[in-house]
């Protein structure tokens, strides 16, 4: 089973049990749930460059998800793994570009997600500078997009992200 809220518990060796049909989209493939099985068990490795390519897919796993468990599941699984492992500049760059791409992929279902803005405003304050101008870049940027939809709601939750980095959205 893909346990999605404990990282460190999910099995491999799980990936046939007939539960883990309830765990994924309505319309996915078997191939497919062992495909999200693989990436998540993978961004857990130890290899900085199996968790790179992993993270590359994060949104093709989303898509296979469905909105609500990106937004009950995959992002605080990314979230999780952002806060519990060290990770190298590329891989949370690449983090940084796969949760707006979720984050826009809720937005066209009108699902707003805090907790994936958290998790970028997070990766806002990294010491990486790489992973700190991608990651302004990208929570700007879905600012910027959704702006009149959303701007009260972002404002509340981060007054100091728009303290920080105001200049940036203008």
């Amino acid at each position: 089973m893909i346990n999605f809220a404990n990282p460190s518990q999910s099995s491999y060796s799980e990936i046939d049990n007939p539960e883990l049909i309830a765990f994924s989209s309505e319309y996915a493939s078997s191939s497919d749930i062992k495909k999200v099985s693989l990436v998540i068990e993978n961004l857990k490795s130890d290899k900085d460059e199996i968790r790179l390519c992993c993270a590359k897919k994060l949104e093709e796993i989303g898509k296979i998800l469905g909105p609500e468990r990106i937004q009950d599941e995959l992002i605080p699984f990314i979230t999780d793994l952002i806060l519990n492992f060290e990770e190298t500049g590329d891989v949370l760059v690449e983090f940084s570009n796969q949760l707006l791409s979720l984050l826009m992929t809720l937005n066209k279902v009108k699902i707003f997600s805090v907790i994936g803005l958290r998790s970028l405003e997070m990766l806002c304050g990294n010491d990486d500078e790489q992973v700190r101008s991608t990651s302004v870049k990208n929570l700007s940027e879905f600012i910027n997009k959704n702006a009149k939809q959303y701007f009260k709601y972002v404002i509340l939750c981060f007054p100091t992200f728009f303290s920080k980095y105001i200049f940036i959205i203008s």
